[in-house]
C-alpha cells in the first residue's frame, strides 16, 4: 500500500531564523504522525539549519530546485544536487510550474535535474500539470503525458522507487476555477496509466502521485478518498502574502486531516473540538490567535495587529489538540 505524503513548499518565504523556528514548532506536533510522510521545502539558505534541527525526527527536508549538472563547476548561481544532499536533505522538487513558467524550464531540463537528484541519493518530486489555456483547448491529457514522458526520460528501473510525481493543475491555481476531486482523480489515473505504459504495471502501482492544486484542510479528505491520489502538495499562495505564517498552520491542519480519530474531522473542518469549543480562531485578514484568549483583532483595543508568531500558533494548536483528544497528533 502506498504511504500518503504531505509536502509543504515554503517557496521564497522565511528567513533562516523564521524557517528554523517554524520547523522546531512543527517537530513535536507531528512526532507521532506515522500515517503519512511529512516533507517541508524551505529556501536554500535555510536547508542546513532546518535539517540539523530536525535530525532524527520524522520530518523530511526537500530543496525546491537543483542544478542539471551532477558535479561541481563554473555554474554561477547554481546548487548541485550532491550539495543539497550534503545539507541533510532527502528530497528535491524539480519542474515546478513556476520554474517552467518563469524560468522556461523544459521537460529535458527537468529530466536532467531529476537524474542529478537521483544520482546524489535524493528522491525527486517531479511536477507536471497543464495551464488554463491548454485545458480549454482540450490539450490537458496530451500536455501532461508529454511532461511525464519527457521529465522522466532516461530513468532506470532502480530509479523508479525514488520518484514522486506531483500533479499541479495550473489552470485551477489563482484563476478562480476549481478542480474537483473527480477531475484530479481522472488526471492521476491517467498519469499512472502513462507510467505503466512506459515502465511496468508494478512500477505504476507503486508510484506515489501527489495533488498540488490548492490543497486545503477542507478538501484533503475528499481527495484522499480517490484511489490514485496519494495525498497532497501544500503551497503558499496569494492568500498568504501578508500573513504567511498562517500557511504553516494550514499545513498542520492538512496533516491533521489524515488522522482518523473521533472528532478529528470536526477539528479540521470547523476549527472546533468534539466539545464544540473553538480551538483556534483565524482569518486571512487578521491572522490567527488562540480561541478565547482575545477578541477578534479588529475589535480588540490591545491587539497589536497581524499574525502571532507561527511557532506560538503551532504550539497553541498542539496544546488545544491534546486538551480535546487527550494525546499527541497521530497516536491511536
Amino acid at each position: 500500500m502506498r504511504k500518503p505524503v504531505i509536502a509543504g513548499n515554503w517557496k521564497m518565504y522565511k528567513t533562516v531564523g523564521d524557517s528554523v523556528a517554524t520547523a522546531l514548532a512543527l517537530k513535536p506536533l507531528v512526532a507521532n504522525a506515522n500515517h503519512c510522510e511529512v516533507i517541508i521545502a524551505p529556501v536554500f539558505t535555510a536547508l542546513k539549519g532546518v535539517a540539523d534541527r530536525l535530525e532524527g525526527s520524522n520530518i523530511k527536508i526537500a530543496a525546491q530546485n537543483c542544478a542539471t549538472e551532477k558535479s561541481e563547476g563554473a555554474y554561477t548561481g547554481e546548487v548541485a544536487a550532491f550539495m543539497i544532499h550534503d545539507t541533510g536533505c532527502s528530497h528535491v522538487i524539480v519542474g515546478h510550474s513556476e520554474r517552467r513558467q518563469y524560468f522556461l524550464e523544459t521537460d529535458h531540463i527537468v529530466s536532467k535535474k531529476a537524474q542529478a537528484g537521483l544520482a546524489a541519493g535524493l528522491t525527486a518530486i517531479v511536477c507536471v500539470g497543464e495551464t488554463l489555456e491548454q485545458r480549454d483547448q482540450g490539450k490537458a491529457l496530451d500536455t501532461v503525458k508529454e511532461q511525464v514522458v519527457g521529465s522522466l526520460s532516461g530513468l532506470t528501473a532502480s530509479d523508479l522507487d525514488r520518484i514522486i510525481v506531483a500533479y499541479e493543475p495550473v489552470w485551477a491555481i489563482g484563476t478562480g476555477r476549481t478542480a474537483t476531486p473527480e477531475q484530479a482523480q481522472e488526471m492521476h489515473a491517467f498519469i499512472r496509466r502513462v507510467f505503466a505504459e512506459r515502465h511496468s504495471a508494478a512500477a505504476a502501482e507503486s508510484l506515489r502521485i501527489l495533488y498540488g492544486g490548492s490543497v486545503k484542510p477542507d478538501n484533503i479528505s475528499g481527495l484522499m478518498k480517490c484511489s490514485d491520489i496519494d495525498a497532497g502538495y501544500s503551497i503558499y499562495d496569494s492568500r498568504f502574502t501578508i500573513h504567511k505564517s498562517y500557511a504553516d498552520l494550514h499545513l498542520l491542519r492538512i496533516i491533521y486531516s489524515c488522522v482518523h480519530r473521533p472528532g478529528a474531522d470536526d477539528l479540521v473542518a470547523t476549527g472546533k473540538g468534539r466539545r464544540g469549543r473553538p480551538l483556534l480562531e483565524f482569518s486571512f485578514e487578521y491572522g490567527v490567535w488562540p480561541a478565547g484568549n482575545a477578541k477578534h483583532p479588529g475589535q480588540s483595543d490591545n491587539w497589536s495587529g497581524g499574525c502571532i508568531h507561527v511557532a506560538r500558533a503551532l504550539s497553541l494548536a498542539a496544546i488545544h489538540y491534546r486538551h480535546e483528544f487527550g494525546s499527541p497528533i497521530g497516536t491511536s
